[in-house]
């Protein structure tokens, strides 16, 4: 156990290390928690190395507003999860780690402040750390009504959109194409 002061006496930060992983705890000046920081051991002896296994920050006024977790891989770690709130406590983003068809992906929701989603998508890994759109994008008004719909093709272009009212009567429905032209399935 190590422990770092402000010089007023409150915790600064705080390392609590076992055999098997590792705590970090960061305080702000006036006593209250920053950052949350857990890494577990990997290996033995000379090769042994620590890897994130969870890292969580909080605002200035305490609420908890980033969380990510990570899963150990052979090179490490690798994020799997990341999570933002809103100060009101409600959720602002949740990003998943997730396997698209036997690909590496992201699946992806946004929320209102009132905490109804706002924006649901999936996202394949492209190359050099890129992503591409794929499945079907779905947006919510602040009550959590389906009002937008956007299908995405296997090169991540849009091919489809639909546009609902605040009832979910289809406003707009079409088909789009590569060179920009639609093509009306409904209106």
């Amino acid at each position: 156990y190590r422990e770092l002061l402000w010089s007023n006496g409150k915790p600064r930060s705080q390392v609590t290390t076992t055999d098997k992983d590792r705590t970090e705890l960061t305080f702000a000046q006036d006593g209250i928690k920053r950052r949350d920081m857990q890494w577990v051991f990997q290996g033995s002896g000379g090769e042994r190395r620590a890897v994130p296994s969870l890292d969580r920050e909080y605002h200035e006024s305490g609420p908890l507003t980033r969380e990510r977790r990570y899963s150990s891989t052979d090179r490490g770690a690798e994020l799997r999860l990341e999570q933002h709130w809103y100060l009101n406590g409600q959720p602002r983003e949740k990003i998943d780690t997730v396997s698209i068809d036997g690909k590496p992906g992201q699946r992806e929701t946004r929320y209102h402040d009132n905490g109804q989603p706002s924006f649901e998508g999936a996202y394949l890994r492209g190359e050099r750390g890129g992503r591409i759109p794929t499945g079907v994008h779905k947006s919510f008004d602040a009550n959590g009504k389906l009002r937008y719909e956007r299908y995405y093709n296997e090169r991540g272009r849009v091919a489809r959109e639909r546009e609902l009212d605040e009832s979910g009567v289809v406003k707009r429905d079409e088909e789009l194409f590569e060179d920009g032209s639609r093509k009306a399935f409904a209106r």
